[in-house]
């Protein structure tokens, strides 16, 4: 990509994060129970993550008419090990509403998008910094859905959604 359709492709993901915080900010408002609220949370803050990255990112190649000499994010959470703690304290007596599953659903849905959205944007890079910058996002994007899945299978494994 030339540096005006890095810029473009930049635009796209910030959007796309925007977005992302502020459907889990809304879902960790409407989380009735602690383990969904902190799903939720912990998504906002990642996403949080993605937005200053990507803003700095964009704001450095706007003014340089470059890219940085290296990409600095790194895949820095063990989302299976963050669950495998999560499930350790999560109450199996409580109910999880069918919005809150529901919501789980999307978010999963909501990242995978994102992961083809990264993938298709590091095919089209013509610089090796910035195919590899969107590769890092698609696979933070596979870590978030795999996370946000986990979440909905123990739930439904357990029984624990209501109709309510």
């Amino acid at each position: 990509m030339t540096t005006g359709a890095s810029l473009s492709a930049l635009q796209q993901a910030l959007e796309f994060e925007k977005n992302g915080k502020q459907y889990y900010t809304e879902a960790a408002a409407k989380a009735q129970d602690p383990a969904t609220q902190a799903l939720f949370n912990m998504l906002v803050e990642e996403e949080q993550n993605h937005l200053n990255y990507l803003l700095n990112l964009y704001e450095y190649l706007k003014a340089n008419d470059k890219w940085p000499e290296k990409i600095t994010i790194e895949l820095d959470k063990d989302f299976d090990q963050i669950f495998a703690t999560a499930r350790e304290q999560i109450d199996t007596n409580i109910k999880v509403s069918t919005d809150q599953m529901e919501a789980m659903r999307h978010a999963v849905d909501m990242e995978n998008k994102g992961k083809a959205m990264y993938l298709d944007l590091a095919a089209k890079a013509l610089d090796p910094l910035e195919r590899e910058l969107f590769e890092l996002l698609a696979d933070w994007e596979k870590g978030h859905a795999a996370y946000c899945e986990d979440y909905y299978n123990f739930y439904t494994d357990h029984g624990m959604f209501t109709e309510d």
